[in-house]
């Protein structure tokens, strides 16, 4: 996980579990709307459209989606 100091925009890879993200963004003084399953993954909680909590507040995760790099079952981009 990264974050750009000026745009304050994460990229997430996909493993990353809310176990340690939300906790790895608070340190970028960032943060995105999340569920209360530490477990989860953010590709598979995006996915799911990103229901949580925070929801009628924030909006849903995959609405602050800017983008993605999706690799195929044949390896293209």
């Amino acid at each position: 996980m990264t974050v750009d100091k000026k745009t304050g925009l994460a990229s997430i890879g996909p493993g990353n579990k809310f176990e340690d993200l939300t906790t790895n963004l608070a340190k970028h003084e960032v943060m995105l709307p999340h569920g209360t399953c530490g477990t989860v993954a953010i590709a598979g909680f995006t996915m799911g459209g990103g229901w949580g909590p925070w929801t009628r507040k924030e909006g849903m995760c995959c609405e602050h989606l800017m983008g993605v790099t999706v690799v195929l079952g044949n390896e293209r981009l």
